[in-house]
Formats: structure tokens, sequence, C-alpha cells
């Protein structure tokens, strides 16, 4: 028993699997001297070898691949979840590669099935050069290093699915472009990735343990509204947040925001997943001025069109009745003052009819927002204060 123990604890000091499965085959060698031991492991609906070793722990190099459950003597083990003893393999119907096993020279073989809670996590086979029966005691005692091992190896498995789970985590949040943000019950800051980092300016270690809510446009209010909701739902999806950048500049945000919570359902803090959503709120907001522009040109052209038209009758009954009146006559006078106020206003319908000239700015790409430029119509105009004389009557 105490070498049992001491075999035990060596094969539960390490956590990495491939190194467990080494020692657990090792070990069973050191159990059953002259045997040959090999670890075959559940994978999905196989049996894979994933570990040997010959006599006294030498690494044996032998039969490699993998098996269906109930093919061979370690597929049966695996298929019925029991020791089986076979003391002649040449004599047993389902022993495969015979001819290499005589060839190695083995002649007993017994398979300890290793599980956890009624699961099959592996099977250890072991294989003798000589004639073994394998008595009680011996039977005892592999089964009960056996569920050592079981428990080693699902120590092993779990941490290495946590530890690739980890790996995976890691490699999608560091390579991620949007900026994947996780904040404790209080709201500070427990996890800033490198996307973060890249969009808002900050390093992470600037950052962790300061509240989330000093970074906000709408400061604690924001971040208590975000709560309220994130509590009410249980997740939000793309709300638009400013967030403050290192550099003092606000940059827009569309942010995801689930709970985190352990399998309790107890809340750990939350989880957001944040995009840089600044060029497009440009965007929107260029495309807003542009058709505001467009109404007003439209606008302008058809308010000029409606004011021209009867304006051109009023200042053609006007230029017909002046040369009927006396020159120094008090409504001669008046006449020529109504056409200088036709002149202005025809000069003001022909800016309304420019009003608008829509281009794209020299340098700019097509391909970005456009940029709206508001000029007069022409850089010659006369002043609208100074409009030209109307035609003396006496030039018509």
């Amino acid at each position: 028993m105490e070498t049992l123990a001491s075999l035990a604890h060596a094969v539960t000091e390490s956590l990495e699997l491939s190194e467990v499965l080494d020692r657990v085959a090792h070990a069973a060698t050191e159990l059953l001297p002259d045997s040959s031991a090999r670890i075959w492991v559940m994978e999905g609906e196989r049996l894979v070898l994933r570990a040997e070793h010959g006599p006294h722990g030498a690494p044996q190099s032998g039969f490699k691949g993998a098996l269906a459950v109930g093919e061979g003597l370690t597929g049966r083990v695996a298929a019925t979840g029991e020791i089986l003893i076979v003391e002649d393999v040449a004599d047993d119907p389902g022993t495969i590669n015979r001819e290499w096993m005589r060839q190695q020279g083995y002649v007993s073989f017994i398979g300890i099935p290793l599980s956890v809670r009624g699961r099959l996590l592996s099977v250890l086979a072991l294989l003798t050069r000589h004639r073994h029966d394998f008595d009680d005691e011996q039977v005892a005692l592999l089964t009960a290093f056996g569920s050592h091992a079981a428990i080693a190896v699902e120590h092993a498995r779990l941490y290495k699915e946590a530890k690739d789970t980890r790996d995976f985590l890691e490699a999608m949040t560091e390579n991620s472009a949007d900026a994947i943000i996780t904040t404790d019950t209080h709201g500070r800051f427990t996890y800033f990735s490198s996307g973060a980092q890249d969009m808002f300016g900050y390093r992470a270690h600037e950052i962790m343990g300061h509240r989330v809510a000093d970074y906000y446009r709408g400061g604690i209010d924001e971040a208590q509204a975000v709560m309220t909701q994130l509590r009410a739902e249980g997740k939000i999806r793309n709300r638009e947040l400013g967030f403050r950048a290192k550099d003092g500049r606000w940059v827009e945000t569309s942010a995801s925001i689930s709970l985190m919570q352990d399998p309790n359902g107890q809340v750990l803090g939350s989880l957001g997943v944040v995009r840089d959503i600044t060029d497009r709120k440009k965007a929107e907001a260029a495309q807003r001025e542009a058709e505001e522009l467009r109404t007003i040109t439209t606008l302008a052209t058809t308010t000029a069109h409606e004011i021209n038209n009867p304006l051109l009758v009023v200042k053609g009954r006007l230029e017909m009745l002046g040369p009927r009146l006396p020159e120094d006559s008090t409504e001669r006078k008046w006449i020529e003052q109504s056409l200088i106020a036709c002149a202005r206003i025809q000069e003001m319908v022909a800016r309304m009819q420019r009003i608008a000239r829509v281009q794209y700015l020299e340098g700019e790409s097509r391909s970005l927002p456009r940029l709206f430029d508001l000029r007069k119509a022409s850089d010659t105009e006369e002043s609208p204060g100074t409009p030209p004389p109307p035609a003396s009557p006496k030039s018509r």
C-alpha cells in the first residue's frame, strides 16, 4: 500500500494531461514488473493511444493508432466498463495484432477502465511477457491504482479544457478590433482589451480599477441608466454611448453589454463589446446636411420662380406707365422708385435661383462622406445696395 500511495502521489503531481498520462503508464509498470503499459483515451467515439511504457518504465515504441469501442481486447474493456483479464492473448479470438504480440513475447493481458462518476475516460492496458493469472491482491491493487489514476486524468483533462478555453478567449479578445471591456459589480474596469486600448488610447494599467461612469459623456447618470436597463433586461444591444478618449475627444460608440454571472446566478459584473461608430456618425451627419441643403435649394428655386413671374408683370406695367407721365411729376418719381425696388427684387430672385452650389472639396475622396460648401452664386455680383438704374423711358 505504501508503494501504491507513492505512485498515486506521483501521478497527481502534474496537471498537464500528456504528462499525467505518461506518469500513469510509467507507474503501472512499477506495480506490475516486466509489463508493458498503454493508456488509450476516449476521444469522441474512439480510443486513441496517448501514452505507453515498456518494462521498468522504459519508453516503448509499439502499436500506435486508434480503436473503435469493442475492437480488440482494449476496446472490449471500453465497451463493458469492466476489468478484463486474458491469461493467453494468443488463444483469445478478440486479440488483434497477434503477430506483433508474438514477436514481442507478450502472453497475458489485463485491461483496467479509468472512469469517473460512471464516465469512461481511458483504458489502462497492461501486457506481460509471462503467463500471469493475476491474483485477487494484484487485481485489487491495480483497481485502486486505476481509481487514483482516473481522478488524476480527469483533473488534468478539466485543466486542459479550461486552459484551452482561456487561451482561445484571450486570443479572440486580444485580436478583436472591437473593444472588449469587463467591470465588477461596482462599475470598475477589470479587463481592457488590446482593441479597447487602441480605440481609446489608454493602456490597461492606466484605467484598471477606475469607474466606467467617469468616462461616459453622461457621467454617473448615464452609467446608472445603463445598469438599470441591464438588470431589467439581462443584456443591451447596440446602445450608443459617448466615451472619453485619452486625448480628450469623444469617441462615438455602439455597445452591446451583458451581465456576467456565476453558475448560481450571482452577478459578478458586466461584459461589454464596444464598436467605434465615429465615422458612421459623421457620415450620417453629412447625409442629413446634404438632405437639408437639397430641401433649401428646392425651396429657394421654387420660391424664386413663383416670385419672378408676377414681378415681371408688375415691372412691365410700370415701364409702360412711366413714359405717359410728365418727367417732373411726383407720380413719375414714384414709378422710378418702384422700378428700382423691382430691380432689387429681381437680384434677390436671381440669387435664390443660385443659392446653393454643392461641391466636393478639392482633395477629398469620393468614397468619404460628402462635404458641402454654400457659396454665393458669383464673385462678380454687385452689392445689393447699389442696384442698376432702370432704363430711361426715352431709351426704350
